[in-house]
């Protein structure tokens, strides 16, 4: 329902009690529409960006608590309007600003906060612990914001340019030992506060564009040894450094590649000894199972050559009865043939 134009009439949308996914961006809703909108409880991805919504449009906003995705950018949030979205405990995406986010995200550039207000308004979104990404560009956050940033230790990727960061605020952010993105373009940011990014081993990628890092900290850069990444253009950095920095960047970059190669050799390779293994195992098996045979057939040698000589004996038996049957048969034929003769010629 995109672009429709619908106004804050949307009483009818509300009586679609069951609706979770809801996309009513562009419309003019206001603060009246969102807080009739509120009252879709079973509501997971809401929609409701550039609708003209203040802090009084989502003050019933923490009554969506199945809420998993909301995109509320290009309206007029506050302090007060942070402090109800950190109410929505099960958010994964939160986009109060220009770009869409992927889960774990929050976007909050460019939402006409002032600094002060920003500042507040950061502190009261920290219920949101399982963020990864949380881009804060142009929203006039000083110091005192960064600190408590840096409490979301789970942060892979930050964007805090376009800011009022100094080289004292940055400071902070070395806790957040698992960056490994980081936007700080545009912050009047020095070579002190570069001394403290050079502590997230982790970085590979780096935006210090439009700051005031110079040449001392491009030699802190240098000790980023997984940057592959390194956009640094508008500082004070030399001409020569910056070549030395993307040297750098290009021999960690062929370092990551070889080792990249290397790591499949050796998989290839433990792959290969465990094939000779299993073959070398199936072999010993043969091995055993050839010589439990040899045993159990010198086991049963006497047994064999014992039946052998009983059989032999059978044998021999059978064929002397055999003979014996035969003379005696032979000898009664005989008999009976001369009796035979012998009535012959008494009847002559």
């Amino acid at each position: 329902m995109e672009n429709n134009k619908i106004g804050n009439d949307v009483q009818d949308i509300s009586k679609l009690v069951n609706l979770k996914t809801l996309n009513i961006s562009i419309n003019n809703i206001g603060n009246e529409g969102l807080i009739i909108v509120c009252n879709l409880i079973n509501l997971t991805n809401l929609n409701i960006e550039n609708n003209d919504i203040g802090d009084e449009g989502v003050q019933d906003i923490s009554k969506l608590v199945n809420l998993t995705n909301l995109n509320i950018k290009s309206n007029a949030l506050r302090s007060k309007g942070a402090q109800e979205i950190s109410k929505l405990t099960n958010l994964t995406s939160l986009n109060v600003a220009e770009n869409n986010v992927m889960l774990s995200e929050k976007n909050l550039s460019r939402n006409n906060i002032t600094h002060q207000i920003e500042n507040d308004g950061i502190k009261s979104i920290f219920n949101l612990i399982n963020l990864t990404n949380l881009n804060i560009q142009n929203n006039d956050i000083g110091d005192e914001g960064v600190q408590d940033i840096s409490k979301l230790i789970n942060l892979t990727n930050l964007d805090i340019g376009n800011n009022k960061i100094r080289d004292e605020g940055i400071k902070s952010i070395f806790n957040l030992i698992n960056l490994t993105n980081l936007n700080i373009q545009n912050n009047d940011i020095g070579d002190e506060g570069v001394q403290d990014i050079s502590k997230l081993i982790n970085l590979t990628n780096l935006d210090i564009c439009q700051t005031k890092i110079g040449d001392n900290g491009a030699k802190e850069i240098c000790k980023l040894i997984n940057l592959t990444k390194l956009v640094c253009w508008n500082t004070d950095i030399a001409t020569n450094n910056q070549i030395n920095i993307l040297k750098n960047e290009k021999n960690q970059k062929l370092k990551s590649g070889l080792k990249e190669k290397y790591n499949k050799l050796l998989e290839i390779k433990q792959a290969n000894e465990k094939a000779i293994q299993n073959y070398k195992n199936q072999n010993d098996n043969l091995k055993n199972e050839n010589e439990e045979l040899k045993s159990q057939l010198c086991a049963f040698g006497p047994e064999i050559i014992q039946m052998q000589s009983k059989y032999k004996k059978f044998i021999e038996k059978l064929t002397t009865d055999h003979e014996t049957e035969l003379k005696k048969m032979k000898l009664e034929n005989e008999k009976k043939v001369k009796m035979l003769e012998f009535w012959l010629e008494s009847h002559n």
